[in-house]
């Protein structure tokens, strides 16, 4: 109910937005050709086709940054120097780029005076537009209209932080009429008070009585078993219900409701699974991983030359290492130690110099001296694009542990394990080596609660730097 409506909100103001961003753009066209603007001496070169390209471009770029500056989220309770700032960054971000890409693609005819008027002038519709909404819902509401009506069966713990919400959210337009509770605890009777018009049983004389569109059941889970006659009651009477899906007093990345062969599924996601980052980061991860093999053949090629004349052994290195939720596979590196480094591990571990489980040596013994270069520049890793290419892991990702590693985790140490492993991370581009295994395992933790397509993509650019000054590396 407060997700379609904030939904059927924000699409609106999506819509509305792109419309508006179209108008600023033809306003500004014509007003370039129009006389007014002649001692500017901008030109009278105008290239409509050109200028067809651009507003192709315009669009989604707007898209994509009304909605990451929060131009979508509710409006009601902020002040007007809010609402500017949102567009204002929204503008000056999207100038910017505008200005990149028509330096790319060499457009000789838009102008430095066109991309300002435009931006000016669509500045100026957003604001206005957002402002005359903003005061016309406070009208409405403050003469209490569009309204939909809802009634709580509960008055406990999950019924007041459903009330919070609906108070919180006044542009949802919902208002709750009052609650209904078979033996409410004297606290919740004296706090609510009035507000509470009857038991479960009272329902069906209440909606006779009272305006109700909605019922929403509140209820401790082990009381959902005894509703099962007031659900078929409310249906019969065509009114709408919804029960709070938080049955577990869990949090959750994300619950979602569907459908196998109409049975409902209720589903609690501990990661955030947004479909289009899922298909972006797919196409990415084998996009990326061949070009990435194709473009560095020769750099590959010399490494295993290098490699061959420098060390007995082969060029390859392959380790048993752990994936997506345990699943085990082989990691391709390039052999950056003697061959028998495996055997004279036990013999060594004294000198460990990370916490926890993990094993890392400053001045590893078994380190070949070509094997030294590969790992300060990375290029031990390089084979592991192969390894993307099979999908056991993705370009970027917490780094796959060893079985023995895994063993030694902590039950929160596990949940790095619900993604699939990568190339780099957050631990990569913030000290790698130079940071403890607790901190490193919050950086993984931090990547898997808050990923993104996005995300991938700064971490993917900022790897770069780390990789060729080799930061961080041992």
């Amino acid at each position: 109910m407060l997700r379609e409506r904030a939904k059927t909100l924000g699409h609106f103001l999506f819509i509305s937005d792109i419309m508006i961003t179209i108008i600023a753009f033809f306003t500004a066209f014509y007003l370039r050709q129009a006389s007014i603007l002649s001692e500017w001496n901008i030109g009278t070169t105008i290239n409509k086709n050109e200028h067809f390209v651009l507003l192709i471009i315009i669009i989604p770029i707007w898209a994509v940054l009304l909605k990451h500056y929060g131009a979508y989220n509710s409006f009601r309770k902020k002040e007007d120097t809010e609402i500017l700032w949102i567009f204002i960054k929204t503008t000056g971000v999207g100038i910017f780029l505008l200005g990149t890409v028509i330096f790319f693609l060499q457009l000789k005819y838009t102008s430095r005076i066109f991309i300002l008027l435009f931006g000016s002038i669509n500045l100026t519709f957003l604001v206005i537009q957002r402002l005359i909404l903003q005061r016309v819902s406070g009208f409405i509401r403050e003469k209490g209209l569009n309204y939909r009506t809802v009634l709580v069966i509960g008055t406990g713990k999950r019924a007041r932080e459903f009330t919070n919400i609906i108070n919180l959210r006044p542009e949802l337009g919902l208002k709750i009429v009052g609650y209904v509770d078979d033996d409410p605890v004297p606290d919740d009777k004296k706090a609510m008070g009035d507000r509470i018009i009857g038991q479960i049983k009272d329902i069906p004389g209440i909606v006779k009585k009272e305006i109700i569109d909605e019922v929403v059941i509140a209820v401790p889970r082990r009381f959902l078993n005894h509703l099962q006659d007031t659900v078929h009651i409310l249906n019969q009477l065509g009114i709408q219900t919804i029960i709070l899906a938080d049955l577990f007093d869990m949090p959750a990345r994300r619950a979602n409701l569907t459908r196998l062969d109409g049975m409902p599924l209720l589903t609690f996601s501990a990661v955030s699974h947004r479909e289009w980052d899922h298909l972006a980061k797919i196409i990415t991860d084998y996009a990326g991983g061949a070009l990435l093999l194709i473009l560095l053949s020769p750099l590959l090629l010399l490494t295993v030359l290098a490699i061959r004349l420098t060390s007995p052994g082969p060029v390859l290195f392959e380790q048993t290492r752990i994936g997506l939720f345990g699943r085990r596979f082989q990691m391709y590196k390039f052999r950056s130690m003697i061959n028998n480094a495996e055997e004279i591990k036990k013999d060594l571990e004294h000198l460990n110099e990370m916490s926890g489980p993990i094993f890392k040596i400053k001045k590893d013994p078994r380190i070949t001296p070509i094997g030294r270069f590969l790992r300060k520049t990375s290029l031990d890793e390089l084979p592991q694009l192969i390894n993307v290419l099979k999908g056991e892991m993705s370009l970027v990702g917490p780094r796959p542990p060893l079985p023995d590693e895994v063993d030694k985790y902590e039950t929160w140490h596990r949940k790095r394990l619900s993604v699939k492993p990568g190339l780099t991370c957050l631990w990569q581009i913030y000290g790698r080596n130079k940071i403890d295994f607790e901190k490193w395992m919050e950086l993984d933790l931090r990547y898997i609660d808050n990923r993104s397509f996005g995300m991938d993509l700064k971490i993917l650019f900022k790897t770069i730097p780390v990789v060729l000054l080799g930061i961080g590396a041992k």
